[in-house]
């Protein structure tokens, strides 16, 4: 008798749940429970007193209405006489915890005279059921919010599972989808179905985590833009890739059309009227003429070297014409062919050209009709019309702004010939293309193009080389040497 006490104390001194007696004292109408005894771990757990609490009561010992709470739970295993289970929440010395307690009764010659309680601190693990469920609800709100889809694929049975956002991201009924790798890949725009299975591919064979962007062809027709990442998993069963597919139509086309907008560049299209030009050029030709301007780069001493085709008049009236306008101080002629002729002149700083050049300019056309010229330029959509007419007027006064557009204009490649080159290479490209360098035969030597800049054929050469080095290396995204 005396060995089993001891081994009685020995485990409810040691026990790690707290553990708690009450004696039951049964009245005429109820039970009263006095506190008899609390192991070391009760009270170093919830901060009470055994010594303190030792033949108190539940209502005694804890605030209302925690002690009813308590002494009607140890009524109803009283009445029951057998042993019970509940989860509590008491707010203790020791702060407020979650308990999953046991009560069972001790019954002598039929009447229960005690209650052994055990009670286990399970607030860590409600804490985290809660954070859980916290997470998990706002994962759902978040998928919601993205409109992103959650899916698993079972590479060894092919039975795929899509979640509700999924299917009605492609437009069908939630719990339709018929659950299989090829009925999947229906959903796929023909032109990246390669490119998905291809990061499939990767991430089975060992890659690690895919993550690729591509279109989707939703039920009704619409084609839509979609971020696929996924991992395979293969502990615990067999492979399954699990992922989630997120909508990014929005992006992809506001991308789209960033790029688009960075291709084509809107600018604005001015035409301006003079018939002092149409005279100075009609000085030595009666008829109508059309000029439409290739290129422009700088020359030496501020002045400008156009690349003109010339229609309406031959060279020697060209040559004729020229002679009569004073701001043209030089021309050659590069190439003829049928009616046309094209010609590398000269021009000083009060030039129409060298004016529109100001304004980050280029002027396109010069038509004389009628005893009118009319210039066409091109502009930046921000230049101010009327600043780049009186800027023109102080060489001919009687300039006037006859029509003003905005059109479109391709500047994917004078983006990167602006950043990439310094001035000095533009120019050399510049003169190098219009001058019909490049031609087969070669219109014209490095060493002629390199005596109307006033610099050696080498350096010309140099800067030559080093502007088609930085095109090749910008169009082809490779490292190019070329040999000295």
């Amino acid at each position: 008798m005396e060995g089993g006490r001891q081994i009685y104390e020995e485990i409810f001194n040691s026990a790690k749940d707290a553990i708690f007696l009450y004696n039951v004292i049964e009245t005429d109408s109820d039970y009263e429970f006095k506190l008899r005894q609390l192991n070391p771990a009760h009270e170093a757990k919830t901060g009470l007193s055994a010594d303190e609490c030792r033949g108190a009561t539940p209502r005694e010992i804890l605030d209302e209405p925690q002690g009813s709470e308590v002494t009607a739970n140890l009524c109803r295993c009283a009445d029951r006489e057998e042993t019970i289970s509940y989860e509590e929440v008491l707010e203790l010395p020791s702060g407020k915890r979650t308990w999953r307690t046991k009560l069972t009764p001790v019954i002598r010659d039929g009447d229960v005279i005690q209650i052994i309680g055990i009670a286990r601190d399970i607030t860590g693990q409600k804490e985290r059921i809660e954070a859980l469920r916290r997470a998990r609800e706002q994962l759902h709100v978040a998928l919601e919010a993205t409109n992103t889809g959650v899916w698993e694929w079972n590479v060894e049975t092919d039975e795929v599972l899509w979640n509700d956002a999924l299917e009605r991201l492609v437009g069908i009924e939630p719990g339709t989808f018929e659950g299989t790798y090829d009925a999947f890949t229906e959903y796929l725009h023909p032109e990246d179905i390669q490119k998905v299975e291809r990061a499939i591919t990767e991430v089975i064979e060992g890659s690690g985590p895919f993550e690729v962007e591509f279109r989707m062809v939703r039920t009704d027709g619409d084609t839509i833009w979609v971020l696929g990442r996924g991992e395979l998993y293969t502990r615990d069963g067999p492979r399954r890739l699990i992922g989630t597919t997120t909508d990014i139509t929005d992006r992809k086309e506001n991308e789209l059309a960033l790029a688009r907008r960075e291709i084509i560049d809107p600018s604005i299209e001015l035409e301006l009227h003079s018939e002092e030009i149409a005279d100075l050029l009609r000085e030595e030709f009666s008829g109508g003429m059309y000029l439409s301007f290739d290129g422009i780069v700088p020359g030496p001493d501020q002045s400008w070297l156009l690349y003109v085709t010339v229609e309406g008049i031959t060279p020697t009236e060209v040559r004729a014409t020229l002679d009569t306008i004073p701001t043209a101080e030089d021309a050659r002629l590069l190439s003829t062919r049928d009616e046309q002729s094209r010609y590398e002149v000269v021009v000083g700083p009060n030039s129409v050209a060298a004016r529109f050049r100001q304004f980050d300019g280029n002027l396109r056309s010069i038509i004389v009709e009628g005893g009118t010229c009319r210039l066409v330029g091109e502009f930046p959509e921000t230049v101010d019309p009327v600043t780049v007419v009186e800027t023109v007027r102080e060489t001919f006064p009687d300039v006037e702004l006859a029509s003003q557009n905005r059109i479109a204009s391709p500047t994917y490649l004078r983006t990167i010939i602006e950043e990439q080159l310094t001035e000095r290479q533009q120019t050399v490209l510049g003169m190098a293309y219009h001058a019909g360098y490049f031609e087969q035969p070669r219109n014209v030597t490095g060493e002629e193009l390199a005596s109307r800049l006033n610099i050696t054929r080498q350096t010309f050469n140099t800067h030559l080389r080093k502007a088609q080095l930085e095109l090749f290396q910008e169009l082809f995204e490779e490292q190019l040497e070329f040999p000295d």
